[in-house]
């Protein structure tokens, strides 16, 4: 959900220490892009390109949000009226704000950790009435969708509204504790398959757990292995895949018989 890539067109004055600062700019934050000049019946602009690096939404400090740095960029230039305000939202509070600390959302839970914060999907056009920045928000237990909305509408109500789209049946925090009868059944047949202890954990990513009141993610990965989830050749080894072979068929029995 990390937005690697972004694209602005920009017109009116400052175009050549615009286009001069550029380089500079991606040398420092370690990006490639790229700036075209576009001929146009109201002059000249500029098409400026900028790549980051894709990540997961429950893990956006592994990645380089290219929205938010292209932003980051045009915000030192002096933009005027909504554009500004688009760009100071993009470029100063959502930059690299993780945990919702800037925006006004932040949430902590003891046993579920941090509320992460993701802004994924951004659009502004000059001329049209609606600018938005669309995020993936995992938040935990303490908080919910009504009352970060509140929270943003009452820090940046001037000059922006947030609502909540519900997505399936994702909305809630799933949890289920640790010291649960099914998790440490688990947890036990784990211990025994592998000869490591175990641990409960919590995930920002969301799973078919959460169907079920009880439900919980379990495996297949294991420590220290290459994960390679959602990435490009998606995989896992025959020996960890056999391994996870041994653990599901060894604690369906334990759970039903």
């Amino acid at each position: 959900m990390i937005p690697a890539a972004a694209t602005a067109v920009v017109s009116g004055e400052n175009l050549v220490k615009i286009e001069a600062a550029f380089p500079d700019f991606l040398a420092k934050n370690g990006l490639t892009g790229e700036i075209n000049e576009l001929a146009g019946d109201n002059g000249t602009s500029l098409k400026i390109s900028l790549e980051g690096v894709s990540a997961h939404a429950s893990v956006p400090w592994e990645g380089k949000n290219g929205a938010c740095l292209l932003a980051s960029f045009l915000r030192t230039f002096p933009f005027t009226g909504r554009a500004k305000n688009f760009l100071d939202f993009a470029g100063e509070f959502e930059l690299a704000d993780y945990y919702g600390e800037k925006i006004g959302i932040a949430n902590t839970d003891s046993e579920m950790g941090k509320s992460i914060n993701c802004p994924a999907i951004f659009r502004y056009q000059k001329g049209q009435a609606e600018a938005y920045i669309k995020s993936d928000i995992r938040y935990s237990q303490g908080t919910s969708p009504e009352k970060m909305c509140q929270q943003l509408n009452d820090k940046f109500g001037a000059f922006c509204q947030t609502t909540f789209q519900p997505y399936q049946d994702f909305e809630k925090p799933h949890f289920v504790a640790g010291d649960d009868p099914f998790v440490k059944t688990l947890l036990s047949v784990y211990e025994k398959q592998t000869g490591q202890a175990s641990e409960a954990i919590i995930s920002a990513g969301a799973n078919y757990g959460r169907f079920f009141k009880n439900g919980v993610g379990y495996g297949p990965a294991f420590p220290g292995s290459l994960d390679t989830a959602h990435a490009i050749d998606e995989s896992v080894s025959l020996a960890e895949l056999e391994k996870s072979l041994a653990i599901y068929a060894e604690a369906i029995y334990e759970l039903t018989k």
